[in-house]
């Protein structure tokens, strides 16, 4: 905050901040990991995409694997944040709400879509990983949407759902 906008608040800047850190925490740590992720899979439209999406994803994957641990230290310094704060009982009330909105609900809105995010960009991966093994061994063929593999024994795994989503 600026001398100006802690001028304003006066005895209350200290509170103000705590949510304002969290949030600016909360949106960098998203934007960073979980964004990036999302963008990576919307990228993934046709079966060549999983081969040339592999590697960003996993690397994205990766980072989003440090999402929750990083809210949970920014949640955790904003709760800390809170329970040392000397506020009169009807700011409290207010504040509380505030609370709730700028830094609970973000957290619980947002913690199961890390999970599904990060267990879908691995499988992903996965895929990916396979078509491009196979190159070697004969180059799948791809044509619109769909996947031709060169041997039997693929086609099997393919048909049986063993290998691609």
């Amino acid at each position: 905050m600026s001398a100006a906008q802690k001028e304003q608040f006066g005895p209350y800047a200290n509170d103000y901040q705590i949510l304002q850190t969290f949030s600016d925490k909360f949106l960098s740590s998203v934007n960073g990991s979980l964004v990036q992720v999302l963008d990576e899979i919307s990228q993934i439209r046709v079966p060549q995409d999983y081969v040339s999406h592999r590697q960003t994803l996993a690397q994205a994957g990766g980072a989003l694997n440090m999402l929750a641990p990083d809210l949970a230290r920014a949640k955790k310094q904003a709760d800390d944040g809170r329970a040392a704060l000397k506020q009169p009982e009807d700011l409290q009330k207010v504040y509380n709400q505030a609370y709730d909105k700028l830094v609970t609900g973000p957290i619980q809105k947002v913690t199961p879509v890390i999970g599904a995010a990060s267990s879908l960009a691995e499988q992903l991966v996965h895929v990916g990983d396979f078509l491009a093994m196979q190159t070697g061994q004969g180059q799948p063929s791809y044509e619109g949407g769909s996947v031709s593999f060169p041997t039997q024994l693929l086609q099997a795994q393919n048909s049986a759902g063993e290998l691609l989503p």
